[in-house]
């Protein structure tokens, strides 16, 4: 396991009387149960779990690193992801896992993903005037921590000029300056080769996914 062998070999890693303890307060007993199981015997049956069950088990194999299985619970909401419009937290609890922001299927454009993470930003902090011309460092600040961990998600790159200029530059203190000078190159220097790596195109194998965001 390269999860716990990255643990093991710690050196603030916490014994007791012989054994390791490890502490992973985000994984659900049930799905780690379930996890186990997939360990020794290879394989896992996941058509007759709840959605709850579902995430759970999507959200603890990519926490301790089993990249199969997480594909193979991955494939299995974006087939079946009709449950999620019955479970908005389970639905902010993947976006906040960063999980479905990273698949290459996702029928949508880097301007739409970046609308929707807005509004779920907003969602995040009431107290944020929805009108971003009125906020004050502390409110760039506060927004900033809340989506700095899908920044690097967003695909600025394949976000038309226009676009930025109307819908991402008014946000746009949340970038660092390099990503925003990369991009302003990037738009009025021909042929310029971008500093900041970008993942390839997404490809769309799902008509209707961008629901779940949507949704969100």
């Amino acid at each position: 396991s390269e999860y716990f062998n990255d643990i093991i070999s710690g050196d603030d890693i916490e014994k007791q009387d012989g054994n390791f303890i490890i502490k992973i307060p985000n994984i659900v007993p049930q799905a780690f149960d379930a996890i186990l199981k997939y360990i020794y015997i290879g394989n896992i049956n996941i058509t007759n779990n709840t959605e709850t069950e579902l995430l759970n088990i999507m959200i603890a194999s990519d926490e301790l690193k089993l990249k199969q299985l997480t594909k193979l619970a991955e494939d299995f909401i974006i087939k079946k992801y009709q449950f999620l419009q019955n479970n908005p937290v389970g639905i902010l609890q993947l976006i906040y896992d960063q999980i479905i922001l990273k698949r290459d299927d996702l029928n949508l454009t880097g301007i739409e993903i970046w609308e929707n993470l807005i509004k779920w930003g907003l969602a995040q902090e009431r107290k944020l005037d929805q009108d971003v011309s009125k906020w004050n460092q502390d409110d760039i600040n506060t927004f900033k921590r809340i989506l700095n961990k899908f920044i690097p998600l967003i695909r600025f790159y394949e976000i038309t000029s226009e676009d930025y200029f109307n819908k991402v530059k008014p946000y746009e203190e949340i970038l660092s300056k390099e990503l925003r000078d990369d991009i302003l190159k990037f738009y009025m220097i021909p042929e310029y080769r971008r500093t900041f790596h970008i993942d390839r195109q997404r490809h769309s194998t799902c008509d209707d996914i961008n629901s779940i965001i949507k949704y969100m």
